[in-house]
């Protein structure tokens, strides 16, 4: 079962986590994408691997990366940048597995080293590049190399009556699924607003979890004047290099070539009503809560 996939797959397990957004590029134009194309390669900063490198050695910390898109095969030299992540970090990637490249990433990264390969099947892109096979080759070629894919399947509106066959697919492939709710404008409709009843009740089978997702897709997971590691042991990197407490409170704690770069020292609580890192969120809140005073000065900060 999906839920399952929570403990298996626990960001605790890492004391440090980044969420590196590493570029906004992406050779897909789902139209259901909440990363609107409209950055262009002008306003990408492209950092060597030795940059890179050396920025996460300095600061003396093993780090979980979880690096995110765009798509992360379209950064200059990534199974190279990868190759050297590796060596003292573990990283967590989502791709849409389009890259040929990535049969050289697999056949060079320690598997080991990758805490999720989180493959994103786009049914609908693929089908219109008639790259729906290519997409399932790749799964198995990082399957037999022993990697740990586990593919993600938004429940876009035009793939409800295959959703089930498609996940049984991969099920029978050895490879753990699960679904993502939609958001956003398809079809003329908001979603996920606009899924039936009957649809919800399907995708619910396969969610990771229900009311997080929910909450979610309805911008509605508060974790409000709850503490939390972020700033401290979670941190949010966008793709010119800024580095922030988190991808909802996008504060200045530095950039990548920059020497000024810091951590908190203690949790602080979180000044928003709704949470954008979702697990990563939920892996970095705590249970106790701030005082009103202590909430009055956060928010002047």
């Amino acid at each position: 079962m999906p839920n399952n996939l929570l403990e298996k797959y626990d960001l605790t397990k890492f004391q440090y986590r980044i969420n590196w957004e590493i570029t906004n590029i992406c050779n897909f134009r789902c139209n259901y994408c909440i990363n609107p194309q409209t950055e262009s390669k002008n306003k990408e900063r492209n950092f060597t691997t030795e940059e890179i490198l050396r920025f996460f050695d300095s600061t003396k910390k093993q780090w979980l990366i979880l690096i995110t898109g765009g798509e992360p095969f379209m950064y200059p030299n990534f199974t190279e940048v990868c190759q050297a992540l590796t060596q003292t970090h573990s990283l967590q990637i989502t791709t849409n597995l389009s890259s040929p490249n990535i049969y050289q990433f697999a056949d060079s990264i320690n598997p080991s080293k990758i805490f999720i390969l989180s493959a994103s099947y786009h049914y609908t892109e693929r089908n219109r590049l008639g790259q729906t096979d290519d997409f399932i080759s790749k799964c198995k070629y990082l399957k037999g190399k022993g990697f740990p894919v586990l593919v993600n399947y938004v429940a876009h509106p035009d793939t409800m009556d295959r959703m089930e066959s498609d996940l049984m697919m991969f099920t029978d492939l050895g490879i753990e699924t699960f679904v993502l709710l939609l958001r956003g404008k398809v079809n003329n409709k908001i979603y996920p607003d606009a899924y039936t009843k009957k649809e919800f009740e399907m995708i619910e089978k396969y969610l990771l979890d229900v009311d997080t997702e929910r909450k979610a897709a309805f911008n509605n997971l508060n974790f409000y004047s709850h503490f939390c590691d972020a700033g401290k042991s979670y941190l949010f990197m966008d793709s010119l290099g800024n580095i922030s407490r988190c991808s909802t409170i996008q504060n200045r704690f530095g950039n990548l070539f920059d020497n000024n770069f810091h951590l908190n020292d203690n949790a602080e609580p979180c000044t928003v009503k709704n949470c954008n890192d979702v697990y990563c969120g939920l892996a970095a809140v705590k249970d106790k809560k701030a005082t009103k005073f202590k909430m009055w000065l956060s928010r002047k900060l």
